[in-house]
């Protein structure tokens, strides 16, 4: 969609294959009624025999490549009257206006479409603003959509497809764009050093002119002051010349064959480049400091992952809300009531697995399976339901097999305590008006006895706050699976490790802390087998339910990547383990000889430097040919 001529448009158009090449076009005649056979099409066709008729588009489209024009589509679309407008069909819109744009947008929208714009003008704000996703791009770059720069990705290297071919040439502006930007700052700082050097030399020339002014009476205190600032202004002018000089030399990294960037200067004499915000940047959503389309793949991918946790968040809110209102209820009158330090704990370990859970990045490829987009879908509705289910059954069974364990005279015992427990809380906060810290220090100054009860459904509880975002997570084909999402995968590892060491007691001082029991071998080995069937039994039951109501989303997010798994997949997560490990080894040494510790670090920052070389190879290499051209950012 352009202001410019048909022909034009269209030659565009075949090349980026918005149209085909081979295939005849027609355009739209002026006052919209009929189809005629544009001349840059050599052969013949009966084109011009065919009356416009916007319910026949999609057939048309088929056989010809169709373009219309501003004034064409003005007389068409009132002529129309309420017969549907097939509009997305049409392949270019040209000579069209502002307000044409805008209405193009608008009728996709009747249609029931999405559109997406992108803009770069004052022309087109009217469209920016009707869409559902405006896209505003840097002006003044000429061709560096079409241009083929040198050195992009091996532009004639196989590629699988064109997604992976953008991938390829968004890496290697990467590692020019990182090569460029140092060489500019490294040549910079020696212009900069240079300039410092003549700082003297040129406060003693703005001295004596201003000795020479002043007469007899000398410059004085404010003369000097005048000279330090004319020789500072002076550094200022001629840095700012020789950073110039050096955005010339290096050119433009969008497109070799126009350095010229008039959307983007420099708000200071280092170089650091920003957008100048026009008319278009100020209608649109997204603004684009790269003057390429290729950010919209970018905005697909962000958008999608950003809804999927979105609908994912939701789903574990409400399982944690049910989940928690249970075990608040029914479990504390039961004498299971978990401590202040418990639950502060708990809800410190899945408040960071939350936070990594939505540290989640884009996958790296669009899926032409898009995910499920509500949270009343039946697939996650159903799936709450069925989870809650096998939560509660758990946590009942849980608590079942505790106080049968106990027995009735133990746990009669337990009731009287946290009745006497109760009441002398009841009358140390009885009329107090104290902080909340304050009050967490007079309830802890209360006895409390640990007990098997307490310390089982802390257990189930936490336990099942932790299964709650491991089985809910679903990340490939739209974001990071699981296991690529390292922070979460560490705080799941973290807290799986945890639960295990408070049932066991293998650090006592822990216990002690968090007020729990060792829960004897017999029954810790029933309970954990519980909540390890409860854990698998909830995701198989979510999957079933995406399975049965949602197919497509199931292959693409459970199948595909389950055959898609190679043995080299795990060798990240070993690896993240064994690392993990050896920090609960290295810390405690670090912490108790800080001489070694310092040289952990030092040896550590040692390697990390000689990988540096090897990386600036790589990047260099890729550099050989690209000439000059400008250190940019990009979005």
């Amino acid at each position: 969609m352009t202001g410019d001529a048909p022909l034009t448009a269209l030659h565009v158009a075949k090349q980026t294959t918005i149209c085909i090449p081979n295939k005849p076009s027609v355009q739209l005649s002026n006052d919209g009624t009929k189809w005629e056979e544009l001349h840059e099409n050599a052969s013949s066709s009966d084109a011009s025999a065919i009356l416009f008729d916007g319910t026949q588009l999609a057939k048309l489209a088929r056989k010809y490549n169709l373009v219309v024009t501003g004034p064409g589509l003005a007389h068409a679309i009132p002529n129309l009257g309420a017969s549907p407008f097939e509009i997305e069909h049409i392949h270019v819109f040209s000579r069209m206006s502002p307000s044409q744009k805008e209405e193009v947008v608008r009728c996709m929208k009747g249609r029931g479409l999405h559109p997406l714009m992108c803009g770069d003008g004052g022309n087109d704000v009217g469209a920016l603003k009707q869409a559902d996703v405006g896209v505003a791009l840097l002006s003044g770059h000429a061709k560096s959509n079409v241009a083929q720069t040198e050195g992009i990705a091996a532009a004639d290297a196989p590629v699988a497809n064109a997604e992976a071919k953008l991938d390829a040439e968004q890496k290697n502006l990467a590692e020019r764009e990182a090569v460029l930007s140092k060489k500019f700052q490294e040549e910079f700082a020696e212009r900069r050093k240079a300039l410092t050097g003549k700082q003297q030399e040129w406060y003693a020339e703005e001295l004596k002119k201003i000795t020479d002014a002043a007469g007899p009476g000398g410059p004085g205190f404010m003369g000097h002051l005048k000279a330090m600032k004319n020789s500072t202004m002076r550094i200022q002018q001629e840095l700012g010349k020789d950073a110039a000089a050096l955005r010339e030399k290096y050119g433009n990294l969008y497109d070799n064959k126009d350095p010229n960037a008039s959307a983007v200067q420099d708000d200071n004499a280092a170089g650091k480049p920003v957008v100048q915000l026009g008319d278009a940047s100020v209608a649109a959503p997204f603004t684009s400091r790269a003057p390429s389309i290729r950010s919209v793949v970018h905005i697909i991918r962000q958008g999608r992952c950003t809804h999927l946790l979105s609908v994912q968040m939701m789903q574990i809110m409400m399982l944690e809300a049910m989940i928690s209102a249970y075990s608040f209820t029914a479990v504390t009158m039961e004498g299971g009531r978990p401590t202040e330090l418990q639950l502060m704990f708990s809800g410190i370990f899945v408040m960071v697995a939350s936070v990594a859970f939505s540290y989640a990045q884009p996958a790296d490829r669009i899926s032409p399976v898009r995910p499920i987009k509500s949270i009343f879908h039946p697939a996650i509705f159903l799936s709450v339901i069925a989870q809650v289910s096998v939560h509660l059954f758990v946590m009942i069974k849980s608590l079942q097999l505790a106080k049968d364990f106990m027995g009735d005279a133990a746990l009669k015992e337990l009731y009287k305590f946290e009745e006497k427990r109760d009441l002398k809380l009841g009358k140390l906060l009885e009329g107090e008006d104290v902080s909340s810290w304050d009050m967490f220090n007079l309830i802890r100054s209360v006895p409390y006895q640990p007990n098997v009860l307490n310390t089982v459904m802390f257990l189930t509880k936490t336990s099942q706050q932790v299964a709650v975002l491991v089985v809910n997570y679903k990340g490939r084909p739209w974001m990071q699976g699981a296991t690529e999402n390292r922070a979460l995968f560490i705080s799941m590892f973290l807290c799986g490790a945890g639960l295990t060491i408070c049932s066991s007691g293998q650090i006592p001082e822990l216990n002690t802390f968090l007020e729990l029991m060792v829960i004897p071998e017999t029954l810790r080995v029933r309970v954990l087998s519980l909540l390890l069937m409860g854990t698998i039994g909830v995701f198989l039951l979510d999957r079933l339910m995406v399975f049965l109501f949602a197919r497509d989303a199931f292959m693409a997010g459970t199948v595909q990547p389950l055959m898609q798994t190679r043995l080299q997949d795990f060798v990240p997560i070993v690896t993240l383990f064994l690392k993990v490990v050896a920090g609960f080894i290295v810390v405690p040494i670090g912490l108790g000889n800080p001489i070694l510790g310092f040289m952990m670090i030092m040896g550590y920052r040692r390697y990390r430097a000689s990988q540096q070389p090897q990386n600036q190879i790589v990047a260099d290499a890729a550099t050989q040919q690209t000439g000059g051209t400008r250190p940019a950012r990009r979005t």
